[in-house]
């Protein structure tokens, strides 16, 4: 006898319906709408917001010589040039690549 595991996807669609039951279906329906995905120009806008903080601070500190910030900035301007020519995908594998984290020391003002 071969045991079916449910999908993800149908169990949650289980919970929606029956959870529906208790909640009324507004509820549900907001709630199915909460967890999708944002579209990818949404994605992309919100990557090139949060690594343009990343380098502004970097800019701020030492912890990037002007070698590395350079090649983070180039990578950061291929991507966001792809997002902007609707190449959603592909911008966001690039913000993916760029190796830039929180600054480590931060300068006192």
């Amino acid at each position: 006898m071969v045991t079916r595991v449910p999908s993800s996807r149908g169990m949650m669609w289980s919970v929606f319906l029956i959870s529906g039951l208790f909640v009324g279906p507004e509820t549900v329906w907001a709630q199915a709408a909460i967890t999708q995905r944002p579209p990818l120009s949404q994605a992309c806008q919100a990557m090139q917001a949060h690594i343009a903080d990343l380098l502004n601070q970097h800019r701020l500190s030492d912890d990037l010589d002007d070698a590395a910030f350079e090649s983070v900035m180039r990578l950061f301007y291929e991507a966001e040039s792809a997002c902007t020519l609707g190449r959603f995908s592909d911008g966001l594998d690039l913000y993916s690549t760029i190796p830039i984290g929180r600054v480590s020391r931060r300068q006192l003002r």
